[in-house]
């Protein structure tokens, strides 16, 4: 993978996480954001941006955080 893809990537997904939803999409996903940050005690935007910084490393941007 290019560096330039691996941060396309990254920046394009927390684009869609934070980008306002039609609810009949938003709805479900905020459940399963809920269902999962309640098993995990944690949130899922800050996990995604974990995966991110980790994508931006194997790339050879920048050692994850």
């Amino acid at each position: 993978m290019t560096r330039a893809r691996a941060l396309g990537g990254a920046r394009q997904l927390r684009r869609v996480i934070r980008s306002p939803l039609p609810a009949p999409i938003a709805t479900p996903l905020r459940a399963v954001h809920d269902r999962l940050a309640a098993r995990w005690g944690t949130d899922l935007t800050r996990l995604l941006d974990e995966g991110g910084q980790q994508a931006r490393a194997l790339a050879g941007l920048g050692a994850p955080s």
